[in-house]
């Protein structure tokens, strides 16, 4: 008996949430339009991987080096609003050249080189982050000035960014941290629903009794 007592006090919490039939459609109502927001933030996020993912196993590769690094921001912008969107977003940009026939390059770039060599030219830019410690160690640690790599592009791209660096970090593409909250959101809001569900279902099952 005392367990019983014990464990009814711990389902106490959520009675009050739950009075009646109208509070569980309700808090129902409430959870589907959030389960819904991330649902549809979430397959968007899989759709970009899986694209990223097939664009890196089929687009044609070449030779290239970089020959600039720099840091950028959307401060100007950022400044404009207000609360979260106001917090200004930073990510590293790379201008890369690669070796690809002027007639095959798609990006709009060309360049020469001291020997009249010309050379196709795409940039390339990691994932936004509002931690400028996270933007410097990008800016120290990921690609230098003058580096070789091996440069993926897109054989029906139009603008300088259709390319992609072959091998590039997870770090520099995903955050964690917003892949985690993104799932806890749906894994979370989908439990409630569930639950706001169930407490529907047990009020019209005691009504019709």
């Amino acid at each position: 008996m005392p367990m019983s007592r014990e464990l009814e006090n711990a389902d106490a919490w959520w009675r009050p949430l739950f009075q009646n039939a109208a509070y569980a459609r309700l808090w129902r109502l409430v959870a589907g339009v959030f389960l819904l927001v991330g649902c549809v933030a979430l397959i968007a996020a899989v759709w970009t991987a899986t694209v990223d993912a097939r664009a890196r196993r089929n687009w044609p590769t070449a030779p290239g080096d970089i020959v600039s690094v720099s840091q950028q921001d959307d401060s100007v912008l950022a400044h404009r609003y207000s609360s979260i969107r106001g917090r200004t977003r930073y990510w590293i940009e790379y201008t890369i050249r690669f070796d690809l026939p002027a007639d095959r390059c798609r990006t709009g770039m060309l360049s020469e080189d001291s020997s009249h060599r010309m050379f196709c030219e795409g940039i390339v830019k990691t994932r936004t982050t509002i931690s400028t410690a996270e933007a410097f160690d990008w800016l120290v640690h990921a690609y230098q000035l003058n580096q070789p790599v091996t440069v993926l592009w897109d054989p029906g791209g139009k603008t300088a960014s259709d390319i992609k660096i072959a091998g590039e970090p997870l770090r520099l593409r995903y955050n964690p941290v917003d892949v985690a909250l993104l799932i806890g959101w749906v894994v979370g809001f989908g439990a409630l629903w569930a639950f706001s569900d169930g407490r529907v279902t047990d009020f019209s099952a005691t009504s019709e009794n």
